[in-house]
């Protein structure tokens, strides 16, 4: 079968609007988890064919959509801010006008690459533009990414400790660019890639899956560690005043009581703001003593003054200190408002609470063998920050987090799902503590070794294969550098190609 060479606009629309659904069936709610091979052929295969203008048509209309199918929680999270429809439909208007911006860019990436000869170099490009909306500036959010379905098969993923998971969505683009031309050839056209390369891409493609295959067989070698997942099973989010007051205080002795009767850890992991200034008078952090090591998170204030630091303490039992350590990635609107911005909101939005300042240098929490790297809630969406914690020589990941703002759409499931990322790229196991949920405990290769049920208070000790340190490739932030780099000089060089050939 053949395509046209020039696709009308409206075909290139469709069929981008086509792998933008592919795309999404990928991801929850729905979980298709093989989708990312394909999803893009629809689009790939037009952009062979397209002109700027059609280009840029489909790219608004890919980045539109993935907007709002992916971002749409924010309308209901917002709502619930706000009391307002008209307040909670602006900010998800504007996430949306990003995406398509950020569409157009893919878009024109890619389609340097199919006409130009290098068709075999758009994975960088779709991982560079990934990377890029995920981990840079203040809006960044790593989210909705190509590779991400694939979470629920770690056998596959394991690459990502050789460069993220920005490497396995370039992995993932390799099938798509393989069946677009060999179902679909130009016809007549050049550059068409012969057999051999795409058979070329087809090898590379499984050489990355069969390594990746042994590498899950090899789980690191070290001490088998029993940790104790803390889960209140309170809603941390919506609850206000004299109500969180008492259900924290509450649920604070519950859980205190049953780690207490239950068998022994070495450290208790709770939620983050779980011993908030806002709750809890059981436990201060900084001054109690506990009978046991534990680590959750509230807020640390600053000494000078001023706005406090969202923080993940950490008391060791065997030295009776407290440690911390803040979280640096602070939620846009959600954790802190930037003060000329600020002045510029409506009354209605009510962000009288959002004051956190970002914290410094992550340090590591220590409690005995384990040297715990804590990821605070949105922290976990991001593979640099758990690489600067296995870079200091952490032996365990912890994600203590509060996802009630997001219970009843895909985001949860996206939040706690990107746990499994962040243990395979670090090649570290993970325990994951949430208000109602999702708690749960990884290994070192992505495997879920426990799960617990959602809105229950539960309190399981797991037992985790620790090793020393990370053994996951030390440079695979090295990759997104690289595709951040090829991203940039592609229009150059394509610009200079153009203008020898005039010559």
């Amino acid at each position: 079968m053949t395509k046209p060479n020039d696709p009308p606009i409206g075909r290139t629309v469709l069929l981008a609007l086509a792998s933008a659904a592919l795309l999404a069936l990928s991801l929850p709610p729905f979980g298709l988890f093989l989708l990312p091979f394909v999803a893009l052929v629809p689009w790939l295969t037009a952009l062979r064919g397209a002109d700027v203008r059609a280009t840029v048509w489909s790219g608004l209309a890919f980045g539109a959509a993935w907007g709002a199918g992916q971002m749409w929680f924010l309308a209901p999270l917002v709502w619930r801010w706000t009391g307002s429809v008209a307040l909670a439909s602006l900010p998800l208007a504007i996430v949306i006008v990003i995406c398509a911006g950020i569409g157009v860019g893919q878009g024109m990436l890619l389609r340097l690459c199919l006409q130009n000869r290098i068709w075999f170099l758009a994975p960088l490009a779709w991982a560079g533009v990934e990377a890029a909306r995920g981990l840079i500036g203040p809006t960044a959010f790593s989210w909705g990414n190509l590779a991400h379905g694939l979470w629920s098969v770690p056998e596959v993923i394991q690459h990502a400790s050789a460069g993220t998971i920005f490497l396995v969505s370039a992995w993932c683009l390799l099938p798509n660019l393989i069946l677009s031309y060999a179902f679909w050839p130009d016809a007549g056209k050049e550059p068409t890639p012969h057999g051999s390369s795409l058979f070329r891409a087809a090898f590379v493609f499984c050489a990355f899956l069969i390594g990746s295959v042994w590498r899950f067989s090899q789980l690191p070698e070290g001490e088998v560690r029993p940790v104790a997942l803390a889960q209140p099973g309170i809603d941390l989010a919506y609850l206000r005043g004299d109500e969180r007051s008492a259900r924290v205080d509450a649920a604070t002795q519950d859980v205190v009581n049953r780690l207490l009767r239950g068998p022994g850890f070495d450290v208790a992991v709770l939620p983050e703001g779980f011993w908030s200034a806002q709750g809890a008078t059981a436990v201060t952090p900084g001054v109690t003593k506990l009978p046991f090591s534990v680590l959750a998170g509230s807020e640390r204030l600053h000494p000078r003054g001023g706005s406090p630091f969202q923080s993940a303490w950490g008391f060791s039992a065997e030295s009776g200190e407290w440690q911390s350590t803040d979280k640096r990635r602070l939620v846009l609107f959600g954790e802190y408002v930037p003060e000329g911005l600020r002045r510029l909101l409506p009354e209605g939005f009510n962000l009288g609470f959002l004051s956190f300042r970002p914290g410094g240098a992550p340090r590591l929490l220590t409690f005995g063998p384990l040297k715990v790297g804590s990821l605070i809630c949105y922290e976990g969406l991001f593979s640099d920050s758990a690489a600067d914690f296995a870079g200091l020589g952490a032996n365990l990941l912890a994600v203590i987090s509060i996802d009630d703002w997001y219970v009843g759409t895909p985001a949860y499931d996206q939040l706690w799902q990107a746990s499994v990322w962040r243990a395979v790229e670090t090649g570290l196991p993970l325990v994951r503590v949430g208000g109602q949920g999702q708690s749960l405990a990884v290994d070192a290769r992505g495997r879920l070794v426990r799960m617990v049920e959602f809105g229950r208070v539960e309190t399981p000790v797991v037992l985790l294969k620790v090793p020393e340190a990370s053994d996951a490739f030390p440079w695979r932030m090295g990759f997104v550098y690289a595709c951040w780099a090829f991203c940039l000089a592609l229009p150059f060089w394509v610009w200079r190609r153009g203008r020898g050939s005039e010559a």
